[in-house]
């Protein structure tokens, strides 16, 4: 009788590599996934098969800090300078 064998499925997603649109990923184009950076929101399979997700905006609206983001830790917000030492940030220090 008739046999029928699966065709390879490599990255394992249930979706065999020949209809795959992104065979050596785990999910399709637009698949939520994970970039494992904390600086980015809504991370999703682009075009080429790479997990990248949308900027975040790391802004405490505090003219006395200086807003940044590590990949592994979000955002981060360190005292801004004050060069005359009086306790006020050179940015509202007049």
């Amino acid at each position: 009788g008739c046999q029928f064998t699966p065709a390879p499925d490599a990255d394992g997603d249930g979706i065999c590599d020949t209809i795959d649109n992104c065979p050596t990923v785990f999910g399709q184009v637009g698949s939520p996934c994970d970039d494992n950076s904390a600086c980015t929101t809504g991370d999703t399979l682009d075009s080429n098969c790479t997990c990248v997700g949308t900027a975040i905006t790391c802004d405490d609206g505090d003219p006395c800090t200086i807003d940044s983001c590590d990949p592994s830790l979000g955002c981060q917000f360190a005292p801004a300078p004050d060069a005359d030492g009086d306790g006020l940030c050179d940015a509202i220090d007049n």
